[in-house]
């Protein structure tokens, strides 16, 4: 393992955080983020009642999405290296920006699958690049609690885009909600467009764009420790609603509220620990109240159950994912930064995506709450590989 995987440094008073260019990617950031998550449970709406699809068209659309932004994420992270961010958030976003518009006018689901794929690869380039530059203009020295802020606007946005995205299907229509996810992208594309990227002419410096060095090697450690927490992640946040039911409890919406609510708090202080203890004495409990959380949603049966497992999951994953985003940064250079995001954002939507297809069969075989026993046990799988990596 990587000596700096544990490192911390004195924080000087003079390294700020809130600099206007981290204002400036949090706000493009949080623009796309909205638009992803106004979608994120309208669209299934909107195959079922406006298209007349089955459950397995749903799947097959947020699918395709899934795939293009898996495809190109690897790629892009190395574009971002030798020619820069902020271009490719831009062209990300305007990607968003015309699907979105696109969708008002889509007659089927053959229609639809199209514009799904190339909305994927303009989340994935943005996202992918976004999480490079926030890492080259956060201070080294308080990385992790920059890091937790920015994910912050990624748990603001999920609490409350889709009930939005919901509510404006439902109150005026689709077309209202695609164009509420458009504006929200158009203004990602904007704040993009207006940030003034560090080290530019190091970025240019990078190597070349090719098939062979799409993946960044320094990034598979803690790349490998994501994929074991987004494959439980996916039983969570796929099927809870359909296992509220089954076990008789009422509105799951809760369920992701708390769940929000907990991430948005948690993030800024438990990356500012890691920023003092390291990163692994955080990410290790993390992973441990993880396993807990699930552990205890395979045997809940009531409301306030679910709720204490949504703030434990919340803190579980307050504690990994950003940090585990930290510690890639830390690992490489910062000519290297966009290779290794993408590496590392690459493993977390296969993780995702994985589970989403494995899940359902698994539940189906064993049950919820068995599958939720397993869950509970990758999660600690992604506890031992923390523990035991090693450096080569």
């Amino acid at each position: 393992m990587d000596a700096r995987d544990d490192s911390t440094q004195k924080t000087s008073p003079r390294e700020r955080i809130f600099t206007p260019g981290f204002a400036l990617n949090c706000a493009a950031s949080f623009g796309s983020f909205i638009s992803f998550y106004v979608m994120l449970a309208s669209l299934p709406l909107l195959v079922v009642k406006e298209l007349e699809g089955q459950e397995s068209d749903v799947g097959l659309v947020m699918g395709v999405f899934a795939v293009s932004a898996v495809t190109v994420r690897p790629f892009v992270g190395r574009a971002a290296d030798r020619w820069g961010r902020k271009g490719l958030m831009a062209g990300g976003a305007a990607l968003m920006v015309m699907t979105a518009i696109a969708f008002i006018l889509v007659p089927s689901i053959t229609f639809l699958l199209p514009l799904r794929f190339v909305q994927g690869m303009g989340w994935g380039a943005f996202s992918t690049a976004a999480a490079a530059l926030i890492a080259d203009v956060a201070p080294a020295s308080r990385r992790g609690e920059a890091l937790g802020y920015y994910g912050m606007f990624a748990g603001i946005a999920m609490a409350v885009g889709p009930a939005v995205g919901v509510f404006l299907a439902d109150s005026y229509g689709f077309p209202a909600m695609f164009a509420l996810s458009a504006a929200a992208a158009a203004a990602g594309m904007v704040c993009s467009l207006a940030i003034v990227e560090p080290r530019p002419a190091l970025q240019r410096s990078a190597a070349p764009l090719s098939l062979t060095n799409t993946l960044h090697r320094k990034s598979f450690f803690p790349s490998s420790v994501i994929f074991c927490s987004s494959v439980p992640y996916s039983a969570v946040m796929t099927f809870i609603p359909v296992f509220a039911a089954a076990q008789g409890i009422g509105n799951p919406g809760l369920f992701f509220t708390v769940y929000a609510i907990s991430l948005v708090v948690f993030r800024a202080p438990i990356g500012k620990l890691s920023d003092i203890l390291g990163r692994k004495p955080v990410i290790g409990p993390g992973l441990v109240v993880g396993a807990l959380s699930l552990a205890i949603l395979s045997q809940a049966g009531s409301m306030p159950m679910f709720v204490l497992v949504a703030f434990l999951y919340g803190l579980h994953f307050a504690a990994v994912q950003p940090l585990l985003m930290a510690m890639t940064v830390d690992r490489v250079s910062p000519g290297e930064r966009g290779a290794a995001m993408g590496t590392f954002t690459l493993a977390m939507d296969l993780g995702i995506g994985i589970g989403a297809f494995l899940w359902g069969y698994v539940a189906e075989a064993v049950g919820f709450n068995s599958t939720y026993v397993i869950a509970a046990a990758l999660t600690s799988v992604g506890l031992g590989v923390l523990l035991l990596g090693r450096r080569r």
